[in-house]
């Protein structure tokens, strides 16, 4: 642990910019895959296109406007906002796979790149409030 309150992470999350961290980097690769796989998509509604997109895009976003606030409750506020939309994107990707939208191999890796996100969201949020989940 760094250096102030015992107890309190100081040396893992950067406050006020999410350009040092690993979750915001995760988080926009991942937006860049999706962006990819939507352009591959045939015969799909136009709707879940875009709302797919939107989705991606908060991911990032969310992340970055509650680091961008710069005090740790909007952080933590901005980081349940994310893992909300990659909830949003993973529930979406199972239904590219299962509706034939995608093959196995651009699913799997915006499925994998979703799981590792979401644990290190998750973990940056324990970071600024132990009883997150």
């Amino acid at each position: 642990m760094g250096e102030g309150s015992p107890g309190v992470r100081t040396d893992v999350v950067p406050m006020g910019n999410p350009d040092e961290l690993r979750a915001y980097h995760a988080a926009r690769e991942l937006q860049q895959l999706i962006i990819e796989m939507v352009r591959t998509f045939k015969r799909v509604p136009p709707d879940f296109k875009s709302q797919l997109l939107r989705a991606a895009r908060s991911v990032p976003s969310s992340i970055a406007e509650g680091f961008g606030r710069g005090t740790p409750r909007e952080e933590l506020q901005g980081l349940r906002i994310s893992r909300g939309s990659l909830d949003e994107v993973r529930h979406d990707l199972r239904t590219c796979i299962r509706q034939g939208y995608t093959t196995e191999k651009p699913f799997y890796r915006a499925w994998n790149l979703a799981k590792v996100t979401r644990r290190m969201i998750t973990e940056l949020m324990r970071d600024r409030d132990p009883d997150s989940d």
